[in-house]
């Protein structure tokens, strides 16, 4: 009965303790360090998708109802979904389907900044935009770590 108690009091020190300190360290990190995100030019219309070599650096794709967000509020979304992952320093929105099955699509992807070259157009695509990752420290300015390839 004694070793259960010990376990108990140790699990209660320990483990209850731990998501506090994880906060206070996330805390800490997030006032030393944001990111921007800057559109990768594509030209009109805005019907591209992502092209073999970036396809194969995806980290996340997700998707949505057409219906539950707009432009704005999906691409808030998808740039979420990038900060949670620290190799993420690509993200693209775009649309697919017609009427009622129209949807939303999220890609975030890893590796170095994307140009225009790394799209290809896609019939069927639509309000697609895509836009890269810059880490900036709020004492020394962008982080150069951002520009390495993963």
């Amino acid at each position: 009965m004694k070793l259960f108690r010990l376990l108990t009091a140790f699990f209660a020190a320990v483990v209850i303790n731990a998501p506090t300190t994880a906060a206070e360290n996330a805390s800490e990190n997030a006032a030393a360090q944001f990111s921007e995100f800057y559109p990768v030019k594509l030209p009109l219309p805005p019907n591209w998708v992502y092209g073999d070599k970036l396809g194969d650096r995806i980290l996340k794709v997700f998707d949505a109802s057409y219906t539950q967000y707009n432009a704005s509020t999906w691409l808030h979304n998808t740039v979420l979904q990038c900060v949670d992952f620290y190799y993420c320093n690509v993200t693209m929105i775009y649309t697919v389907g017609t009427g009622k099955d129209k949807s939303w699509i999220g890609v975030i992807f890893q590796g170095p900044h994307a140009t225009k070259k790394d799209f290809i157009r896609q019939p069927g695509v639509g309000q697609s935009a895509a836009y890269n990752r810059f880490r900036v420290n709020a004492t020394e300015g962008v982080d150069s770590n951002a520009f390495e390839v993963y």
